[in-house]
């Protein structure tokens, strides 16, 4: 690859696309899509080790790269554009509670299909044409072309080296969930439709199908065959229910004699329970996080028949890890909210330099607000809190001394013309004399902040 692509060249072809973007980003945002010090894109693996072989699933790390964070933002933009078909899911609980009523007729086959490196099997130019039709069900036009720049510069080095990659997203960038989820929608529906016979249960997460088969295993062959042939870049495999029970994800579906379904957590068998130790150097919220994801997710998948033995083994397994029976249900424990106030309020407050008010404690009978006055005060007719704040001593000191009343804002207004007297000696008598609205409106006197 041209190491161009990662040249300062390169970066300004992005500033100018992020620039001319005039509809779609900001102008207050478009210098934080802009990284001033971008690093190229590094490639790395990580072991499969449930797989025979242990083989390396590739990510490009993204992270401060010339087009992360407008990756990131298109992410963003194009999110709310997918998961509008049916079969989509967004994560485990949501699939239990759509299959949990289900009843199983005994011709029935549960399946998975799984695409085989969907994020690098993608097909690019079938992606933009999609988000290209987007545009005439309210997608920002000046989208489709910001995300062929992102989906068509993709570099990363290894080794020193440097290479582009031609087809497929990078797994690793915020945006290629969003184009695969976008992708496998279109793709699956004129796969099923196209299909002479259809399964019964269709639900997809990312590139994982569960799939409830109701024309036997013969005619589920020839469905894999079917889907298979629709692009060149997509293959599926399959794994069939095997003694009434077939994982997905993390869960574990189990049929049971009456038809109805059963699920439970599932773990692979290279799971080893072991997580983050409570002596780590983690923030604690992070350590109560981890426990309160493990309890919520047996809640979450487990049914009745599972719930208390999969919460007796996630128990098992923090104390394995050393931690105590206090942190655990500390952290299980709910917490108290806070119930919020009948009656909102706001505060006003006044800095206050080297004067004297007359009344303290009440507001006391003053004029009609003037034009002016009321002008300074845009606020609905409600409760207010005053808030005088008169700082006692010298400049080392650091007491202060708060003064509360209830005013209604016509009251507030009033305020403005709240008649003051300067104190040139704040703790010695002395002469005073009037302040005129206008000093009490200057910087340097008692301007008045709404909160």
């Amino acid at each position: 690859m041209d190491v161009s692509y990662a040249s300062e060249g390169y970066i300004n072809l992005r500033n100018s696309i992020i620039t001319s973007s005039t509809s779609l980003i900001e102008p207050s945002k478009r210098p934080s899509l802009k990284p001033s010090a971008a690093r190229p894109p590094r490639l790395y693996g990580l072991p499969k080790i449930h797989k025979e072989g242990t083989p390396l699933r590739p990510i490009v790390s993204m992270i401060n790269s010339p087009t992360y964070k407008l990756a990131r933002f298109l992410s963003d933009t194009l999110l709310p554009f997918t998961g509008k078909t049916s079969s989509a899911v967004l994560n485990s609980t949501q699939l239990v509670s759509m299959v949990k009523d289900m009843v199983l007729s005994p011709d029935d086959i549960l399946v998975s299909f799984d695409v085989v490196s969907l994020f690098t099997k993608v097909p690019v130019p079938d992606t933009l044409t999609i988000i290209e039709d987007l545009v005439q069900h309210g997608l920002n036009s000046d989208v489709p072309a910001l995300v062929r720049h992102c989906l068509t510069n993709t570099y990363f080095t290894w080794n020193g080296t440097f290479y582009k990659q031609n087809e497929g997203t990078p797994m690793g960038s915020p945006l290629s969930p969003v184009i695969a989820n976008m992708f496998m929608g279109k793709f699956e529906s004129d796969a099923i439709q196209t299909s002479t016979l259809r399964p019964s249960l269709w639900k997809r997460y990312v590139d994982d199908t569960f799939v409830i088969w109701p024309h036997g295993l013969p005619a589920l062959n020839h469905f894999l065959d079917h889907i298979n042939s629709r692009h060149p870049s997509i293959r599926f495999t399959m794994e069939v229910e095997k003694d009434g029970k077939l994982p997905f994800l993390d869960i574990l579906f189990e049929r049971r004699p009456d038809g109805s379904l059963g699920h439970s957590v599932y773990r692979k068998a290279t799971h080893t329970d072991s997580y983050l130790k409570p002596d780590s150097p983690h923030h604690p919220f992070q350590k109560n996080s981890l426990i309160k994801t493990l309890y919520h997710r047996a809640h979450g998948i487990s049914d009745q028949h599972h719930l208390a033995g999969e919460l007796r083994h996630v128990h098992r397994a923090l104390r394995m890890n050393g931690y105590s029976d206090r942190i655990i249900c500390q952290a299980v424990s709910p917490t108290t909210q806070k119930q919020p106030h009948e009656t909102p309020t706001k505060t006003i407050t006044l800095p206050y330099i080297a004067c004297n008010v007359t009344a303290v404690g009440q507001a006391p009978p003053l004029s009609p607000p003037t034009a002016a006055a009321t002008a300074d005060v845009d606020t609905p007719r409600e409760v207010l809190t005053f808030r005088l704040s008169r700082r006692r001593g010298g400049p080392a000191s650091r007491r202060f001394r708060s003064f509360r009343s209830p005013l209604t804002v016509a009251r507030l207004t009033d305020l403005a013309q709240l008649r003051l007297r300067s104190d040139p000696q704040p703790h010695e008598p002395g002469p005073h004399k009037d302040t005129d609205l206008a000093a009490l409106r200057s910087p340097l006197a008692c301007p008045a902040r709404l909160l």
